[in-house]
């Protein structure tokens, strides 16, 4: 949807359905959470390991913006390998709020959420060691995930605005 100033915008709400990638893209990444879990944690679709959950507080597909639950990547080399842009580990895995996992745009991890607030969370995505976005993907990514006009450092025509972003 586009505003009355030519923005292109998302609705906002929670439940914001998760993205739908193509099997050449999935297949650049570690770990995809599309709404499900493993006890509290957030379980992993492609089955490489689930992010530890502390202090779950909310039930259904999404993850609140009012959370005051922690993420952790599991203490695992893939993961922590992975992590290259050390979003998830520096010298120790690092314990991730809601508010930070929406305030950054790590390169390697992929977060859809509401583009106005409440900043609700409704996938994430880990990117393997060593895999390199296309311009084709990177643009897969935007559309379906309503990334930032910014996100990939660069302008994307097919980027949203975003309510938490300047």
């Amino acid at each position: 949807m586009i505003n009355a100033i030519g923005i292109r915008v998302g609705k906002g709400g929670s439940g914001v359905s998760s993205p739908v990638l193509s099997a050449s893209l999935q297949a650049k990444f570690l770990f995809i959470w599309a709404g499900t879990y493993n006890g509290d944690n957030l379980k992993d679709i492609l089955g490489n390991g689930d992010i530890v959950v502390t202090g779950k507080d909310f039930s259904g597909s999404y993850i609140p913006a009012s959370s005051s639950a922690t993420f952790a990547i599991p203490n695992d080399a893939n993961f922590i390998n992975a992590d290259t842009d050390n979003f998830w580990y520096n010298a120790v895995i690092l314990q991730k709020t809601t508010a930070q996992l929406v305030a950054t745009d790590p390169q390697r991890t992929i977060l859809k959420y509401n583009n106005g607030s409440p900043h609700d969370i409704s996938w994430i995505g880990i990117l393997k060691l060593g895999e390199v976005l296309t311009s084709d993907e990177m643009d897969e990514l935007t559309t379906q995930c309503q990334l930032w006009y910014l996100y990939f450092d660069e302008w994307n025509d097919l980027g949203y605005g975003k309510e938490n972003r300047a």
